[in-house]
């Protein structure tokens, strides 16, 4: 996942045109068990945004709701190791 956030800085024309392709590996992403795979889609979405900022537009009804949950268990954790 960060190695596709990286990639797009560099080829962000050469990608937009794949991005249909993309898109579901980043929803998945997103949704993933692994907090680890989570937070590597949250900066390749980051990255995503910056270069390609229509398309991450055109998600925004994925992006919004998605990225929402993902800020909120992480704001769990935080509270969690807060009180340890």
């Amino acid at each position: 996942m960060l190695a596709l956030g990286v990639a797009v800085e560099g080829c962000s024309e050469f990608m937009t045109p794949l991005m249909s392709h993309i898109w579901p590996i980043i929803e998945a992403g997103l949704q993933d068990g692994d907090n680890s795979v989570r937070k590597a889609t949250c900066i390749a979405v980051s990255c995503l945004c910056e270069w390609l900022e229509e398309e991450c537009v055109a998600k925004h009804s994925v992006l919004v709701p998605v990225s929402s949950e993902v800020f909120l268990v992480l704001i769990a954790v935080l509270r969690c190791d807060a009180f340890r």
